[in-house]
């Protein structure tokens, strides 16, 4: 057979095997709760169709540069892993500042409403003087712009879901009783959730070490297996020949396999699941 037809059948294969290596992962990864009705969002396809060809075409060139399918292999692995860590250290931080913002936004509160001040009062107060570069100061503000013509339970309930954690989900629902009933018992209601919200932050931050910890077990785990695989191909190159068959590849395809579920075995155990949440409100896992 020509040499032409075979490598474009080679790039063929190499393309139609890196779309689907990442039309599965992205399938895995990039879905909501089917129970949520949504509407298709055709610009987020279109990103995730237009990633999913650059890491295709990488992996064919790869595969194409080096003759070894392994190679096409590592680009599609790589590309998966790395997004998947540097999504939950992201994550991870958000939720820490989050809840630390909803803390200091609750001490406020309980500050403001033993100075005299009336609930409501107190509410716009503290969104007015949230700082700029608070987390929640935008979600504060949206609600005390929705106290206006919203009812009080429904724009509470939409701080408890822009704040997205459980201390502001308890928060929302004293709130919701104490402007709606009485604020006989606020304050004391108010200092129990700081005390919760501290309790929540000494865990993350708990939960973050050991998470740091894994991700440093992780990078370590590939820069030595990257050094190893460089050195022998330079080093060896009688001892890496035999890997260029098609046994061979078969073998290092399995290789990569394993070392891939293996780092995604620890990405998956840095991952700690929060217990459910008090509001359903129908947003996607971060």
């Amino acid at each position: 057979m020509p040499a032409l037809p075979v490598a474009a059948a080679a790039a063929a294969a190499g393309l139609l095997f890196a779309a689907g290596i990442m039309a599965i992962v992205v399938g895995l990864t990039g879905t909501e709760d089917p129970a949520v009705p949504r509407r298709h969002d055709w610009r987020l396809l279109a990103r995730r169709s237009a990633a999913a060809t650059g890491v295709a075409a990488a992996a064919g060139v790869a595969w194409l540069a080096t003759g070894w399918l392994v190679a096409g292999a590592a680009v599609v692995a790589t590309v998966w892993l790395v997004p998947q860590t540097l999504r939950q250290a992201a994550g991870q931080r958000h939720e820490r500042a989050m809840l630390d913002a909803t803390r200091a936004w609750l001490q406020q509160l309980d500050t403001t409403v033993g100075a005299g001040v009336g609930l409501e009062s107190a509410l716009r107060e503290s969104a007015r003087q949230s700082r700029p570069d608070s987390p929640i100061t935008a979600p504060l503000r949206r609600c005390v712009e929705q106290l206006d013509w919203m009812e009080t339970e429904a724009a509470l309930e939409q701080l408890a879901a822009d704040l997205d954690n459980h201390v502001g989900d308890a928060a929302t629902v004293v709130l919701a009783s104490a402007l709606s009933h009485s604020t006989k018992g606020l304050r004391p209601a108010l200092r129990a959730l700081v005390a919760w919200a501290d309790d929540q932050l000494d865990h993350l931050r708990q939960v973050e070490v050991e998470a740091r910890g894994l991700r440093m077990t992780r990078r370590a785990v590939l820069a030595i297996w990257t050094v190893l695989a460089l050195y022998l191909a330079v080093t060896s190159p009688d001892l890496m020949a035999a890997y260029a068959t098609v046994d061979g590849q078969v073998v290092l395809l399995g290789l990569v396999g394993l070392a891939s579920a293996a780092l995604w075995l620890l990405v998956v155990w840095s991952t700690v699941k929060g217990p459910e949440r008090f509001f359903q409100h129908g947003r996607s896992d971060r």
